[in-house]
This record gives structure tokens, sequence and C-alpha cells, in this order.
């Protein structure tokens, strides 16, 4: 019985890193099999494999900044109120008095 390769073990065999392993494996171009969460290859079928070209990955293109920062003409500032005073709570507030 042959044990199976993980991603790791392919990633290290084919020379290439381990998230591009997992793209091909995900899209056909590695014959693997996933066996729950995780992707395995047979021994056999990196040996039958060629050469593997792995194209680089373009990079999202960013979004742009606004060159200076947007003011509402319709906001008016409001004041900030002052802070309250905690009140003091005795048995009397709270029971009455005798």
């Amino acid at each position: 019985m042959q044990s199976w390769l993980t991603a790791e073990d392919v990633s290290k065999i084919l020379g290439i890193h381990i998230k591009d392993v997992y793209r091909l494996m995900a899209s056909g171009e590695i014959p693997a099999r996933k066996f729950g969460r995780r992707w395995r290859m047979p021994p056999s079928e990196v040996a039958n494999m060629g050469t593997i070209v792995v194209e680089p990955r373009v990079p999202r293109p960013r979004r742009e900044q606004p060159a200076e920062p947007v003011v509402s003409r319709t906001a008016t500032p409001r004041a900030v109120p002052p802070p309250r005073q905690a009140k003091r709570v005795t048995m009397k507030d709270i029971y009455g008095p005798k």
C-alpha cells in the first residue's frame, strides 16, 4: 500500500510554493484528491508529471484615495455638553426618611 503525499510534500518535490500547489490542485492541473479538508496526491502521479510552469500572480490594483478630505457643507459643528456630575445616593434616597 502506498502512502499519499501532502501538499507540503508535493511543494518540496516540485520546488514551488505551497499556495501554488493548493491552487493547482483545486484547479485540477495537479491530479489530487481531497480527503475531508486535506488534499492528498499519490506518489505515482508525481513521478508521471512533467515540468510545471507557475504563472506569476498579478496583484490587484489599489483603490485611489481622494486627494483632499471630503467636507460636507451641510454639517454644522455641535456643542459638546459638559460631563455630568455623579449624584451621591444615600440610604435615605432609597428607603426615604424614617
